[in-house]
């Protein structure tokens, strides 16, 4: 028995989403909570029951839950999403588990929840006829879910187990040259302004698509020069330097008018339907004309555009994490830092096997091939890169 008893309360909660049912305690000090299965809720009884069986088990003195019947995927699922939105998880995560978590139904149709086992997750995954990190990222969200259901005592245990975790090497983004994006900067100078301005905030202050569509007067210092990005998917907010020309586009896209704007001064600069519709072609039609590849995320591809840029003239992980707004600096070194030091580790090589004499038989130590470093690296595909 621990040392203090834990005491569990009943509360009904308040929020957009409806008025769950949660039971919370202290633990330290933090304070925690989890939502009580719909099938407790009524009568007061059960949910009295279930408050006191969890109390004991927080306590050391009996099982998780009163015994219960067997529920469906379908249910187990809704009531997953349930607890979600009373964790206050935000709309996208919850809507990624929605989307991953009702595919894998659909694949087992009508099944008891208990009756799902390593294999069928297995099989659901070997089926899925996508990119690795897309089937990374589904397994990630069925171990959650059945993670949720172990500690609710739904089942024994977890099917999506960690040693068949599928394995995916990170992609090396896409990015234009420097040469690529003044290009593309000098061929949206003949746009519509709301058309540079977005292009030149996604290339300079590396902006996401859905922080780009939420710029407004607000949040821009015109005094300084300064533009402030709320926090939307990034953990924190931001503040990116503006050059002389991009504010003088949002100057003028705020205060002579344009057709495409809206409300006050305290709205977006353009609408989001303008944005979402037309802005992914517009970027398109500037990468065609500029000559430069066309890429497959028009907007996304200037932000990591941008990052690379920084990356390769020697900006830290960590600097770069909050310029970017990543949340994890693994984010930055997975996806931006890595490309950039395994070429300086060839690079690096390169100079070794040069200095010391003896160490590698070659004609011409000074110019070894891709091929041959790619093979002392263990790079089984030097051209990737």
């Amino acid at each position: 028995m621990p040392a203090r008893w834990i005491k569990v309360k009943a509360v009904r909660l308040k929020t957009k989403r409806g008025q769950p049912w949660v039971c919370r305690w202290s633990k330290g000090p933090k304070l925690r909570q989890q939502v009580i299965p719909a099938r407790f809720r009524k009568p007061v009884r059960l949910r009295e029951t279930y408050r006191a069986a969890l109390e004991n088990r927080l306590n050391g003195l009996a099982a998780a839950e009163p015994a219960a019947e067997p529920v469906t995927l379908q249910a187990a699922i809704a009531e997953f999403l349930a607890n979600c939105k009373a964790k206050n998880l935000r709309p996208r995560s919850i809507e990624t588990y929605a989307h991953v978590l009702r595919r894998f139904e659909r694949t087992l149709k009508q099944r008891l929840l208990r009756d799902i086992g390593r294999r069928d997750v297995t099989a659901y995954l070997a089926g899925r006829r996508v990119r690795a990190v897309t089937r990374l990222r589904d397994w990630t969200h069925l171990h959650v879910f059945f993670s949720w259901a172990v500690e609710d005592n739904y089942i024994q245990e977890n099917p999506a187990v960690r040693k068949h975790r599928p394995r995916a090497k990170p992609p090396i983004p896409f990015a234009f040259t420097a040469e690529e994006a003044g290009r593309i900067i000098e061929v949206a100078r003949g746009c519509r302004p709301w058309v540079s301005a977005a292009c030149r905030l996604a290339l300079i202050g590396g902006l996401r698509a859905g922080e780009l569509a939420a710029v407004a007067a607000e949040h821009v210092d015109w005094r300084r020069g300064v533009l402030r990005v709320p926090a939307q998917k990034s953990a924190h907010e931001r503040r990116v330097g503006l050059d002389a020309e991009t504010l003088g586009l949002l100057h003028d896209l705020r205060y002579r008018g344009d057709r495409i704007l809206w409300g006050g001064p305290e709205s977006p600069f353009v609408t989001e339907f303008a944005f979402r519709r037309h802005l992914g072609a517009e970027v398109r039609a500037i990468c065609r004309e500029a000559g430069v590849p066309e890429p497959v995320k028009p907007l996304h591809d200037l932000r990591r555009t941008c990052a690379t840029l920084m990356a390769d003239a020697g900006v830290p992980a960590f600097a770069l994490g909050q310029v970017m707004g990543h949340q994890s600096v693994a984010t930055t070194a997975t996806y931006y830092l890595a490309p950039n030091a395994r070429r300086a580790a060839k690079q690096g090589l390169r100079g070794v096997l040069n200095s010391v004499p003896g160490l590698v038989r070659h004609e011409n130590p000074g110019d070894l091939g891709s091929d041959e470093m790619g093979d002392l690296l263990g790079d089984p595909d030097p051209e990737s890169e």
